[in-house]
Order: C-alpha cells, then sequence, then structure tokens
C-alpha cells in the first residue's frame, strides 16, 4: 500500500523545517481498519527512526465533551517527530487541555496511542 511507502520515505527523507508531514486521501480508498492496519504494522520501523504516525479516518468518529475531534472529509496520516509530539502533549497537559477527556480515551490517544481505535461520542466509549 502507497501509505507505508510514504511513511518509510518521508521517515528517512524528512523535509527540512517541516514539524509535520500529512498524507490526505481519499477515504473510500481504504477503511479506517485497513489504515489503522497499516500504521499498525509500520509501528516498528517509526520507532526505529524516532517518529509517530498518527490516522484519521472520517469513518472513526471521535467526540470530546460535544466536540468531534475528526478532520471529517478526508483520510489523513500525521507524521511526526515523537519526541516533539511527546513534550507538546505534556504541554497541553499542563494547560488542561485533557481535563474533560474520559480516561480511557486518554490513555488510548495519548499514553498508548493504540492502533486499535474506538468511537467515542461525549467522552463515553462506545463499540465501533
Amino acid at each position: 500500500m502507497w501509505i507505508s511507502a510514504e511513511l518509510e520515505n518521508y521517515t528517512y527523507h524528512w523535509p527540512r523545517g517541516k514539524e509535520v508531514v500529512v498524507l490526505c486521501f481519499n477515504p473510500n480508498r481504504i477503511t479506517s481498519e485497513e489504515l489503522s492496519q497499516i500504521i499498525e504494522e509500520t509501528k516498528p520501523l517509526l520507532d526505529d527512526r524516532g517518529y509517530i504516525a498518527l490516522e484519521d479516518h472520517p469513518d472513526e468518529i471521535e467526540q470530546v465533551d460535544g466536540k468531534i475531534l475528526n478532520q471529517g472529509t478526508y483520510g489523513l496520516v500525521l507524521i511526526q517527530e515523537k519526541a516533539k509530539l511527546n513534550t507538546a502533549r505534556e504541554w497541553l497537559r499542563k494547560k488542561g487541555y485533557y481535563k474533560n477527556w474520559d480516561k480511557e480515551y486518554y490513555s488510548d490517544t495519548v499514553v498508548k496511542r493504540k492502533s486499535n481505535r474506538r468511537i467515542y461520542h461525549d467522552g463515553k466509549k462506545e463499540k465501533s
């Protein structure tokens, strides 16, 4: 799949001066489950290179405190340096950004960043 190839390419040839690379695609070309599987399969490579890939698919609605967090129209993969992302997450935590997040959602999204995504509505987990 082209997404795996792009993940490998961008983490090897990171564009100078960029904080994030966004891969954007038509969500009808790949399911949210397939996307999560690709991200999971490339995790060892990303970990070795110090990067993280975060997926966003319109079929996986993520909502916290009544606000939808997804982009909603396109499928996205955001590639970032893991150390910089973790620094930003810590800054957000100290500012109280995550205070309305369900504890399990916070753990899955920020702490563990599991690939098995779940649908959340108003901070409550629902089966997908």
